[in-house]
């Protein structure tokens, strides 16, 4: 009794090309969206008083009498390629002394999911 079988192969080749976009990451301030609340017990800042870049302001504002506060409002832009998320904002230069004596907050309203537009406010009173 004798056995016979055929061996048959074929090699398979897979060919193609991809190309990957450019991609960036831009979530940055909006400075021609700042606004100061304006009233009877708001303060305003001086233009030369507020820096306003990309990722970070800074402003020197003088509570001068208890009541007085300063609010603004800012949109943060995301113009990049990728979905971003704002987690928080700090605010890095209040000392324990002025915390005792001065009360903040912010919030932010919308999504920064995409490419949506978010107001960013921040009182201080």
């Amino acid at each position: 009794m004798s056995v016979g079988f055929a061996v048959y192969s074929t090699g398979l080749n897979i060919t193609g090309n991809v190309t990957v976009g450019a991609a960036n990451w831009d979530v940055h301030f909006d400075s021609s969206t700042y606004a100061e609340t304006t009233g009877a017990n708001m303060v305003s800042v001086a233009a030369a008083n507020r820096t306003i870049g990309t990722t970070a302001m800074s402003f020197n504002v003088t509570l001068g009498e208890p009541g007085k506060a300063y609010e603004y409002t800012i949109d943060v832009k995301n113009t990049g390629t990728f979905d971003a998320e704002l987690h928080n904002v700090q605010l890095s230069t209040i000392n324990s002394p002025q915390s005792n004596y001065l009360r903040y907050f912010s919030y932010f309203s919308g999504s920064l999911f995409s490419k949506s537009f978010n107001i960013f406010k921040y009182s201080f009173f």
